[in-house]
C-alpha cells in the first residue's frame, strides 16, 4: 500500500505588522475630538508575506524551508493614552499558500498588542512594540505533483500563534517619518489533528502525519516610512526581512 507520511512546515508569519514606533505620539487633534489624555484611532492593514522560515519543533535537524505566501486584510483599532502608549487590536481575514502544496480558505485572524514611545532625542523617537497573534486555518486538500489529494479528516486545520517584540527608532520630518528597528519573533504552527486521512487521486484512503513547527530564525529587521496628513490621517509602508520577508500597507485616522 502506498503510504503518505508528511511532515509539513506550513505557514509564514501572519499579520505581524510592526508599524512606526512614533505612532502613539504623532497624531494630535482628531476629526471629532480635540487633544486629551485618551483618544481613539481606526485603520486598515493589507499585508503580503512571501517567505517564512520554519523547522520541526522536536527535530530541528530536519530544518526544511518552504516558500510561503500570505495575504491578510484586517481592521485596526487603537486606544491611545497621553500620546505615549497605544493599546491596539486587529481582526480580519487571511488566506495562505505553502510551497504550492497547501491552499487554505480565507480564515479569521486576530491580534492584540501594545506600542509605547520610550523617549525623544531631537527629531528622533525611540519606541517598543509587543503583540500576540493567532489564527486557525482550515484546508481541504493538498496539491502533490500537480495532483489533488483530498483531506477527508473533518475540519483539518493549522493553528498559528506568535509572540513578537520590536525596538525601533523614527525620525520626525513631517509629513514624512522614516523608521527602522530590530524585531524578535517566536511562532508555532500546530496541526489539528496531527494525524489525518486523505483520499489519493486513485481513490484509496491513506494516512498522513504532520508535526508542530516553529520559527527557524527569531531575529529580524524592519524598515518603513509613514506619511501624516495634518496629524489626523496617516499612511504607512513597511518591509521586514531576515526572520521573514513581507510588505505591508496600512492607513489610520484619528477620531
Amino acid at each position: 500500500m502506498f503510504r503518505i507520511f508528511f511532515v509539513l512546515f506550513p505557514v509564514v508569519t501572519y499579520a505581524v505588522y510592526v508599524g512606526n514606533p512614533i505612532q502613539p505620539s504623532v497624531y494630535s487633534d482628531g476629526i471629532f475630538c480635540s487633544k486629551g489624555n485618551w483618544s481613539l484611532r481606526g485603520g486598515f492593514l493589507h499585508e503580503t508575506i512571501y517567505r517564512g522560515r520554519y523547522e520541526d519543533k522536536f527535530d530541528p535537524v530536519n530544518n526544511n524551508s518552504l516558500n510561503t505566501k500570505l495575504q491578510a486584510d484586517t481592521g485596526l483599532i487603537f486606544l491611545n493614552y497621553h500620546q505615549r502608549i497605544d493599546l491596539y487590536a486587529m481582526i480580519g481575514g487571511s488566506k495562505l499558500e505553502v510551497d504550492d502544496t497547501i491552499f487554505t480558505e480565507r480564515n479569521v485572524s486576530y491580534c492584540g498588542g501594545l506600542k509605547a514611545v520610550l523617549f525623544d532625542f531631537s527629531n528622533f523617537r525611540f519606541g517598543v512594540d509587543g503583540k500576540y497573534f493567532r489564527s486557525k486555518n482550515r484546508t481541504d486538500y493538498l496539491l502533490i505533483d500537480k495532483e489533488i489529494y483530498t483531506i477527508i479528516t473533518k475540519d483539518y486545520s493549522y493553528v498559528y500563534s506568535e509572540w513578537q517584540g520590536s525596538l525601533g527608532v523614527s525620525y520626525l520630518m513631517l509629513p514624512f517619518i522614516p523608521y527602522g528597528g530590530l524585531t524578535y519573533l517566536y511562532s508555532e504552527i500546530t496541526p489539528e489533528p496531527q494525524v489525518g486521512l486523505l483520499q489519493t487521486p486513485s481513490g484509496s484512503i491513506e494516512k498522513f502525519q504532520d508535526s508542530v513547527s516553529r520559527t527557524k530564525r527569531n531575529w529580524g529587521m524592519m524598515l518603513g516610512i509613514s506619511f501624516i496628513n495634518k496629524e489626523k490621517i496617516g499612511l504607512n509602508i513597511e518591509t521586514r526581512f531576515f526572520d521573514q520577508n513581507s510588505v505591508g500597507i496600512s492607513g489610520e485616522i484619528k477620531f
